[in-house]
């Protein structure tokens, strides 16, 4: 292009692509010499002022973004692309009054424009008003409905402004029992469970794709989970010989299940997951969604918090309010919330999208000493390509991700844990059993270290329910050391090399801690 430009020195595709090379190399400087030149050259052209404002707005100049987007109106009315940026400008600067005036224009001229009615639809939801907010994005959804961003988005809005008994709600869900029975029939169970669950969230009191559920648990044999969802069915007044005949034969086929035998509420047992936070980096280039990042940031946590190894709740309790992802300028600022909030782990998340494609990248890092651990990418393109490089990411994590869990009860050499089946355990596993205060998180990899001589025992499961398990419990050496609340980890997975015991560890670690 620089050999080119000798020959053709005003050349308008020759300047417009050297000021956007440079910028993505990130020397702004040269990027905007070369913007310059062509406005010099070009002054007159829409194209190029429409560059110009794309360029201020992706460095937040908003007044220089405005400006070049209105000459370029001016000197073309009626300029589509124009309309657009002008919309994005007042969407990103706060000025959602004025996003949707200039909205309405543009749908004038382009009535089936999904770009028009999602700023538009962006505008009324930042003003908090949602019925008007729904129905504009419901219009992208009429004329592209494989965006899936806009549906994200409509579904948080539908959570979080429609009441339960909104029958709208039953319409949005539809479309995610119809991908979980997709899912299903080519056999992939875990992606399945995550559609009917996130219908279930947003129509709870849909008792069709409820019982679609409890079909699928009843098939995936989820014994104690179909029964429970059986009697939410039936104190929703539904009274079908689906539920009523199985929720008699399966009520009597958990008569001989852990639960029952040990007493226990499987469902109300306490959890130990790991504390996990969540951040996001607002892009640099302009996104085909202004203001969409808080909301795809929380569909990653809605992935994430799949795995019931994750929490992101005040306080790992079930009871406490859920941290929402939380926007930051850098890894530090991420740094400091994590460990201020005394987290496990946290994750720094940047998406990025163009009209084809999506690209999302997550950094894993150690809350205690800032340290990336791991770091997932993923780019995909075409249909679901949102969903897909998500999902991609979030189960690369979650299989690293380390179990914890903990000695509920203990009856001479048998015991009962809070972990299940839903945690990958079965008959047979063999799992360490290791004293509250003796074991750390790895510095660089996710996995525990613990010093040998604070192992009390080992734990064999020999039956599970969903959620708890039942086993044999082996003490480590001549004393009995096992504890109720004693720690139970994994052996293998991610456990790393044994710490050897030191005076300083881990009163060092719990000191400086407090």
């Amino acid at each position: 292009y620089q050999k080119s430009l000798q020959y053709n020195p005003k050349d308008r595709r020759i300047l417009l692509s050297l000021s956007l090379m440079y910028e993505t190399k990130g020397d702004r400087t040269r990027s905007e010499q070369f913007l310059l030149k062509a406005l010099d050259a070009w002054a007159e052209s829409p194209l190029v002022q429409a560059m110009a404002a794309e360029y201020y707005l992706r460095r937040q100049d908003w007044a220089q973004a405005l400006f070049h987007a209105q000459t370029a109106l001016a000197l073309a009315p009626g300029y589509e692309k124009a309309l657009q940026l002008l919309g994005t400008i007042h969407l990103r600067s706060g000025k959602f009054a004025d996003a949707v005036a200039i909205m309405d224009q543009l749908i004038k001229i382009n009535p089936e424009d999904p770009v028009a009615w999602y700023q538009r639809g962006m505008a009324f939801l930042q003003q908090q008003k949602a019925p008007e907010a729904l129905a504009s994005f419901e219009k992208v959804l009429l004329f592209s409905p494989n965006d899936e961003v806009t549906r994200i988005i409509l579904e948080d809005t539908v959570d979080q402004y429609l009441s339960l008994e909104d029958p709208l709600r039953s319409r949005y869900a539809a479309y995610h029992f119809e991908q979980a029975n997709q899912f299903r029939k080519k056999n992939l169970y875990v992606r399945a469970e995550f559609h009917y669950r996130r219908g279930l969230r947003i129509a709870p009191l849909d008792a069709n794709g409820r019982q679609q559920y409890a079909d699928f648990l009843k098939a995936t044999d989820r014994k104690a989970l179909f029964v429970q969802q059986l009697k939410i069915l039936t104190d929703a007044g539904v009274k079908n010989n689906f539920v009523k005949d199985n929720l008699e034969i399966y009520s009597s086929l958990l008569a001989s299940s852990v639960s029952n035998s040990w007493q226990v509420d499987q469902f109300v047992v306490e959890r130990d997951p790991l504390l996990l936070r969540q951040y996001y980096i607002m892009p640099r280039q302009i996104s085909e969604h202004p203001l969409a990042e808080p909301y795809l940031a929380r569909y990653v946590q809605t992935l994430l918090l799949t795995s019931p190894k994750l929490s992101m709740n005040q306080d790992r309790s079930e009871n406490s309010a859920r941290i929402l992802p939380r926007q930051v300028a850098n890894e530090s600022e991420a740094f400091a919330s994590a460990r201020g909030d005394r987290a496990d782990y946290y994750v720094l998340v940047d998406l990025s999208e163009s009209r084809d494609d999506f690209q999302g990248k997550v950094g894993l890092y150690l809350a205690r000493t800032g340290n990336q651990l791991r770091s997932y990418a993923a780019y995909r393109s075409g249909n679901f390509r949102v969903q897909n490089a998500i999902w991609q990411i979030c189960d690369s994590l979650q299989k690293e991700m380390p179990l914890r869990g903990r000695l509920l009860k203990r009856n001479l050499d048998e015991g009962l844990v809070n972990l299940g089946a839903d945690d990958g355990l079965k008959a047979k596993d063999v799992l360490n059993i290791v004293s509250p205060e003796a074991f750390i998180l790895k510095g660089d990899a996710p996995g525990f270290i613990y010093q040998q001589d604070k192992k009390t025992g080992s734990f064999t499961v020999t039956a599970t329910d969903d959620l708890i398990a039942v086993g044999t419990v082996k003490r480590e050496g001549f004393y009995d050391r096992i504890n109720i609340g004693d720690i139970i980890l994994r052996d293998g997975e991610s456990l790393g090399k044994n710490l050897e015991p030191t005076a300083n560890f881990p009163f060092l670690y719990n000191k400086i801690r407090s």
